[in-house]
C-alpha cells in the first residue's frame, strides 16, 4: 500500500486518518518501496492509496511509469482507491493506460452517506460528480468495483444502498463494515442480516458481492 498523500477532498466521519499533519510522500521514497517489494517477491500488488491519491496525479504517474520502465509489468498488479471525484479526463486515461484496477468508495444514496462523507464546498455537487463519473465507467464498460462502507448509523439501509448501487450498473460491490465503530452484538446481527439479504436478492451472474 503506497500512500500518495494523506490529504483528501472529503471528510468522512468514519475515516480516522490524520489528513493535515503529514507532508505528501516523495516520489523517490515511493519508487524505493516499489523496488524493495519487487526484489523480495515474484508478484506484487501495488495499492495506490490516500487520502485521495488523485490529489497527487504526478506521484501516481511517477510510480506507474517507474514500474513500466524498470520492472516486468506482468509481475505487478495495480489497484487504486479513489472517492471518484477526480476520476475522469486525463486522470482516468492515465490509470487505464497503465492497467490500474479501479476501486471507488461510495456508500449508497446521498441520504445515507451525505452526513458521513462531507465534501469541501458543495456536498451535493461533489456527490453528483461521482455519479456522473460512475455513469461514464458503466457506459464505456471500463472495469471497476465499488467499496460500500456500512456504519452503525446506516446498517439498516444496507440492502437499499446495495440496490441503489446495482441500479447504477455497478458490476461488483464490496461490502465493508466501519472499522473503529462500536459494533454491539445486536448491531452485528443487523449487519449480518442485511448482508444475507444483499446476497439473496442481488448476487447473480451479472453482480458480484463480497464481504
Amino acid at each position: 500500500m503506497l500512500f500518495m498523500t494523506r490529504r483528501c477532498n472529503l471528510d468522512c466521519a468514519y475515516c480516522h486518518m490524520d489528513h493535515d499533519s503529514h507532508p505528501d510522500n516523495e516520489l523517490s521514497r515511493l519508487t524505493w518501496m516499489v523496488d524493495a517489494a519487487l526484489a523480495s517477491y515474484q508478484e506484487v500488488m501495488l495499492h495506490l492509496f490516500g487520502g485521495e491519491p488523485l490529489l497527487r496525479p504526478d506521484l501516481v504517474r511517477g510510480v506507474l511509469e517507474h514500474v513500466r520502465e524498470h520492472h516486468n509489468p506482468q509481475r505487478v498488479r495495480k489497484l487504486i482507491t479513489s472517492n471518484g471525484i477526480l476520476l475522469s479526463g486525463e486522470h482516468l486515461d492515465m490509470l487505464l493506460e497503465h492497467g490500474v484496477t479501479l476501486m471507488l468508495s461510495l456508500d449508497g444514496t446521498f441520504d445515507s452517506q451525505g452526513d458521513m462523507r462531507v465534501a469541501a464546498g458543495n456536498n451535493h455537487r461533489a456527490y453528483q460528480v461521482v455519479l456522473e463519473n460512475i455513469g461514464h465507467l458503466v457506459r464505456e464498460r471500463i472495469p471497476f468495483f465499488v467499496n460500500m462502507c456500512v456504519s452503525p448509523e446506516n446498517v439498516d439501509r444496507m440492502l437499499d444502498n446495495a440496490r441503489f448501487l446495482a441500479e447504477l450498473g455497478i458490476p461488483r460491490i464490496q461490502i465493508a463494515y466501519e472499522l473503529g465503530a462500536h459494533w454491539t452484538a445486536p448491531l452485528q446481527e443487523r449487519f449480518l442480516a442485511g448482508f444475507r439479504q444483499c446476497v439473496a436478492e442481488l448476487h447473480g451472474p451479472s453482480m458480484h458481492i463480497q464481504n
